[in-house]
């Protein structure tokens, strides 16, 4: 399996109205659309650690079952060319946990449901600013062309999680 410098398992986090997590149910697993291919090192990181994104993608709309990894991956990558951004990414699938808690009622609702995670890069050529820019821009396509109603997103530097955050179109 290729080493992926994101930290994929158990995350959490606050917001005005509640908390939430996501808890994987599952091994992770390579997921290739077509077909799999090398990406030679080309370059090594001087003094800076890597900056990543993790958005967490449910494939559900209203409690039904409706999207595919397959969906998501030829958004992301037409998003990604649209942006003028390199198209790599990584897809984790795997059935998750969803936990909301309502902060004002207190109600916590658990979604089991079939998702991804896509893991993002920043590239040497981009700013750290126009990476989480693009990021946000991905995150919100995603929402309204998915219809889901949030897209969170965690940005990490080094495999360590900086900021949780949620996305609404």
């Amino acid at each position: 399996m290729p080493f992926i410098p994101a930290d994929p398992r158990r995350t959490e986090w606050e917001h005005p109205g509640g908390s939430g997590s996501f808890r994987p149910n599952g091994k992770l697993q390579l997921h290739s659309v077509s077909e799999f291919v090398k990406n030679p090192q080309t370059w090594k990181a001087t003094g800076t650690a890597a900056h990543a994104a993790r958005l967490f993608v449910g494939f559900n709309v209203g409690g039904e079952p409706t999207w595919k990894i397959e969906q998501l991956i030829a958004l992301v990558r037409e998003v990604r060319r649209t942006q003028g951004a390199r198209e790599d990414s990584s897809f984790v699938a795997q059935k998750g946990v969803y936990t909301h808690t309502n902060e004002e009622t207190g109600v916590e609702k658990v979604i089991e449901e079939d998702g991804a995670q896509v893991i993002l890069f920043k590239m040497p050529s981009e700013t750290v600013k126009l990476f989480k820019q693009r990021v946000v821009e991905l995150a919100e396509i995603i929402c309204r062309q998915m219809q889901q109603a949030e897209v969170v997103v965690e940005l990490q530097r080094g495999g360590v999680v900086q900021s949780v955050f949620g996305i609404q179109a």
